[in-house]
Parts: C-alpha cells; sequence; structure tokens
C-alpha cells in the first residue's frame, strides 16, 4: 500500500536561498532538527536517541531534493520506506513555493497512527520554515533539543510538561516567561495544535535571544515523549545554546 502526505508553503527568497534551507545540513538544522550530509548519505538526530540515516534520491539545486529511509514505526511492525521530496518553485514578488510530499509504504494500524504524527509533525515544521526564512534566514543558529519518556497517557504527559513550565494556562498571543527552575526563557505563544499522536506549543522568543521554541508531547508506539526544541538566531545564539543546553538537559532528566 502507498499513500502520501503533501504541504504546501510559501516563503520569501530566491530558489537558491530556499534550496539552501531545504537541501542542506546547515539550512535543515536551522528550522528542522541537527542535520548532517555527506554525499548521498544524510544523518538526522531526532531527540530520544531517535536517529534516522537516509539515503538522497535527488539534489538538483534549486529545484528538488529528495530522500529516503526505511522505518520502523513500533517493535511489532515491519519495517518499510518512507520517501520524502521537497520541490521549490519561484513566484512572482520575491517568493517560492515550497511544496512536501512524503510517501508512505507501509500498510496497518500502527503505519495508520504513524502517518498521522508525520502529517501533524511537518505542519508545525513548516511553519518553522517559513518564520526562518521570514525573520532568520542565513543568519547563526544554535540549537536545544532535550527529551525525556513521560508516564501516560498523553494528555496527562502534556500537563506535566507545560505544568513544569508554567505554560498550562497559556493561550496563544499571550507573552509567557519560564516557569520555576527552567532555564530563563519567554516569548509569545505563536500556536497551539495538537492531534490524535501529539500536542504542541509553538513560541516566538525574544529571550534568552530572538528565535522559535516547540513544546511538545508525541506518542510512539507505547511510549510518550516529551521534547522541547528551541532555534536560536543571531551572533551570539551557537554560545547561548551551548550554555543553556546542559542546564535543560538536566531540568529535563530530572522530571521526564
Amino acid at each position: 500500500m502507498t499513500r502520501e502526505i503533501s504541504f504546501d508553503v510559501e516563503v520569501p527568497g530566491t530558489p537558491e536561498e530556499v534550496w539552501d534551507a531545504i537541501a542542506t545540513g546547515p539550512g535543515i538544522s536551522s528550522w528542522f532538527v541537527n542535520t548532517e550530509i555527506d554525499g548521498d548519505r544524510m544523518a538526522q538526530h531526532h531527540g530520544n536517541g531517535f536517529d534516522t540515516t537516509s539515503r538522497i534520491t535527488a539534489s538538483e539545486r534549486p529545484r528538488r531534493f529528495a530522500y529516503e529511509d526505511e522505518f520502523q514505526p513500533t517493535p511489532d511492525a515491519s519495517p518499510s520506506l518512507v520517501a520524502t521530496e521537497f520541490l521549490v518553485e519561484a513566484r512572482s514578488g520575491g517568493t517560492c513555493v515550497v511544496r512536501l510530499v512524503t510517501t508512505v509504504f507501509g500498510a496497518g494500524p500502527e503505519w495508520d497512527a504513524e502517518l498521522d504524527t508525520l502529517r501533524e509533525g511537518w505542519d508545525g515544521y513548516l511553519r518553522n520554515l517559513l518564520r526562518y526564512m521570514t525573520e532568520f534566514a542565513g543568519r547563526p543558529c544554535g540549537t536545544i533539543l532535550v527529551s525525556g519518556t513521560a508516564a501516560g497517557p498523553r494528555d496527562r504527559a502534556w500537563a506535566a510538561l507545560t505544568g513544569a513550565l508554567g505554560l498550562e494556562d497559556a493561550a496563544e498571543g499571550e507573552r509567557v516567561a519560564a516557569g520555576d527552575g527552567a532555564p530563563a526563557f519567554a516569548g509569545v505563544i505563536d500556536r497551539e495544535s495538537g492531534g490524535e499522536g501529539h500536542r504542541e506549543l509553538m513560541l516566538q522568543l525574544d529571550a534568552p535571544a530572538p528565535g522559535t521554541a516547540f513544546v511538545m508531547v508525541y506518542a510512539s508506539g507505547a511510549r510518550v515523549h516529551a521534547n522541547v526544541h528551541a532555534y536560536l538566531y543571531g551572533d551570539a545564539a551557537r554560545e547561548i545554546a551551548a550554555r543553556d543546553a546542559p542546564l535543560w538537559e538536566a531540568w529535563m532528566a530530572e522530571r521526564f
């Protein structure tokens, strides 16, 4: 069985600038997950000890970038191929449409759930791509990604994570700051979203540096994971991320 999900997002930039964001290690790391590309191999680090190694099947600057990897959604499911393709099309006015197509070749209820998770996850990250290209394209980026395993069900884990950060009653458009014991951060809630597999807050940060942060919980098989993923931009961003990452790791380890 072959099924696919697709998204279109219009972002500012030339096709070359957009391609550099969606098809190079530094570019992808600036809005998605830390990524290294070596020839036709791409390694990505998603947190919770989950790394993927993909085979790049197309790298046609500035129009097309595609890769594929074998994935197993749960320990009991059969591994199957997942293919991902980005297409870049220039528009008048200095923008491009990025079309993302992910094709899943697995069948069964585990793959149905994984398809929903992919759909929910890509929606948030493509919003981050739009913000990156609009406000921060080409600027140095430092990232912080900390993860933990939470007691289920998902809504209980969500209450535990947002409560620990002082975000349990946060609403879209509201300015928030770090809860008691968390490393310093401040910003505005850009979006709250959720689906069958995950719940998420997206924040526009102004401290400790301009950027974006995701606060999320998601189910993977029988486990529930809690993540805080921050993208900081500017000349001091990498130094700040290196300083604060150990603080976030200790904070997460104490609670999840």
